[in-house]
């Protein structure tokens, strides 16, 4: 197995948004008094219109779904593995997207006293002005970060004790890379078996309803499998041709129209399943 170290690195995403919501104690004692009830829960405002910040939001939600599928899980810190070939498709979507959400930020930005003053009518006794950061807060309530480390390498720990010491931190070191690969691989692998799963599924229900991304996002993951194939597996891209060639050859309303098309593909895709499972140990 080639070295992990030489083939990935590791990245984290650190996104921070302000939650626009504040729990208020004394509305929540009114309804628990009403109720006559205690420790029932708490009522949290809503501080500005759902719609000022829908857009940072669905930005925010964009690039973490995008660093999660181009991305392979590693440990607990939130840090996950990212292929050295996946590195400039990945950084420049993330720029991207990055631009994208500060963007949004900004026209939130410029709209934010007027969103204030409208809480104001909206929220009506509610309203507390304490609620809401000043200006240069609110800037600060807002980030989008990419943070890209080496991953930890046997090899290269150099430090000042015992030999024995030295040689079983460098073991263990080789061993959570050996886990993290071996975790790495399985997640693939399972990317493609739940994508499959999900179009035989539906398929095989002959009056099942279903949207363009059944087909579109099976026919992206084939697309994106080799930036993310960590072992080179000949298995992994021999069965992601089957899936181009087998499952992704007709469009969403073929799949609708045609219901000899429509059983062919959900044969095909049961039966890719079942190869499959002699990969992963599905049962």
């Amino acid at each position: 197995m080639t070295e992990i170290t030489q083939k990935a690195m590791l990245v984290r995403l650190h996104i921070k948004q302000w939650g626009a919501r504040k729990q208020d104690k004394q509305v929540t004692h009114k309804i628990e008094k009403a109720y006559n009830a205690t420790n029932s829960g708490s009522f949290n405002k809503r501080l500005v219109a759902e719609d000022a910040i829908k857009t940072v939001s669905k930005t925010a939600n964009a690039a973490r779904s995008f660093h999660y599928e181009n991305t392979l899980p590693w440990g607990d810190d939130g840090s996950r593995i990212l292929l050295s070939k996946n590195y400039l498709p990945y950084t420049s979507e993330m720029r991207r997207l990055k631009a994208s959400f500060e963007e949004a930020v900004a026209r939130f930005i410029a709209d934010y006293k007027d969103l204030v003053e409208d809480a104001r009518v909206r929220l009506n006794s509610m309203f507390n002005r304490g609620d809401y950061p000043d200006g240069a807060q609110i800037e600060n309530k807002y980030g989008l970060e990419v943070f890209i480390d080496p991953l930890p390498s046997a090899a290269d720990f150099r430090v000042t004790l015992q030999a024995e010491e030295i040689d079983q931190i460098r073991k263990r070191i080789q061993e959570r890379n050996r886990s993290a690969f071996e975790e790495a691989m399985r997640d693939v692998w399972n990317r493609l078996y739940q994508s499959v799963k999900h179009m035989a599924d539906k398929l095989h229900q002959a009056d099942a309803v279903f949207r363009n991304s059944l087909v579109n996002n099976l026919c992206e993951l084939c697309a994106l499998l080799p930036r993310l194939n960590l072992s080179d597996s000949k298995e992994l891209e021999d069965m992601r041709h089957q899936v181009e060639d087998k499952l992704c050859r007709f469009e969403p309303d073929e799949l609708r129209t045609n219901l000899k098309k429509r059983s062919q593909v959900a044969t095909d895709a049961s039966a890719i399943l079942e190869t499959m499972k002699g990969y992963i140990g599905h049962g």
